[in-house]
């Protein structure tokens, strides 16, 4: 089947039933995180979701043969099979999301740790899940840099863009006018998407940082230029949107990285 990409029609290797099922209406724009540890993982898939050029290149690392799936990520030459649909046990160690999107983070756990996959002949999920107990806890403390390395992939346009944004990709939230212009150039940018980290305790001067933790990630949604409000989805739960004035972002100790979708 083929899905449109700004306009250019590119093709899935799913059929139109197997992608249905994988990314059911309702189901692929919600995210609830499990009890992994991977904010970081997930509240990136959400930024992909939120932009239709992100979504293509989520359905992209997903490919069908006969009924087993398989995951290939940018950054690696090697895919992750699973074999007739095989999924983990423990259902709240995962996200509860659309399957495809799950597929995508079990394959992640895999991926991120080629120690299992060089001593594994085989790419077969069940298999190299069953070498390690919990082997889904492997997602904890990674980076928004590393999903998007595995989703889009260091391309040549990717590399300069890092290298010409320097300080930008991640970017302290102290400044008003210089938070103002990374905001206004990348919240609402469709070439673009935006990630939330808070690294340090805030002061609790408002209501607003009753739904904030530290140490956390959270997916930018977009800005309001006009009234001056940053909307924000945390990864527990993608549906809840916050709204939070330019004022108590600036108050917040953390960081917002832009990434290119290329």
């Amino acid at each position: 089947m083929y899905v449109n990409d700004n306009g250019k029609a590119v093709e899935l290797h799913l059929t139109k039933e197997k992608f249905e099922e994988l990314f059911p209406l309702i189901d692929s724009a919600y995210l609830k995180q499990g009890e992994n540890g991977d904010c970081w993982f997930i509240s990136m898939l959400d930024c992909f979701l939120n932009n239709p050029k992100g979504r293509v290149a989520l359905y992209k690392t997903l490919r069908q043969e006969e009924n087993d799936i398989i995951v290939q990520f940018a950054n690696s030459k090697k895919s992750i099979r699973f074999k007739g649909g095989w999924s983990p046990e423990n259902q709240y160690a995962y996200a509860q999301t659309a399957k495809g999107l799950q597929y995508i983070e079990w394959a992640m756990a895999i991926h991120r740790h080629n120690k299992y996959l060089k001593s594994c002949a085989q790419t077969d999920a069940s298999q190299i899940f069953a070498k390690k107990n919990n082997f889904l806890r492997q997602l904890s403390d990674g980076s928004p840099g590393e999903a998007y390395d595995a989703i889009i992939g260091r391309t040549n346009k990717s590399e300069n863009f890092l290298k010409t944004i320097g300080k930008e990709l991640w970017y302290e939230l102290t400044q008003r006018n210089k938070t103002e212009k990374i905001l206004k150039k990348y919240a609402n940018n469709e070439n673009y998407i935006l990630s939330l980290s808070l690294r340090k305790n805030p002061k609790k001067s408002s209501e607003f940082f009753d739904d904030l933790f530290t140490h956390h990630e959270y997916a930018v949604k977009g800005y309001d230029t006009l009234n001056k409000k940053l909307y924000v989805a945390n990864p527990h739960n993608s549906s809840t949107v916050m709204e939070i004035p330019l004022n108590e972002i600036l108050a917040l100790k953390g960081l917002v990285a832009p990434y290119k979708l290329v």
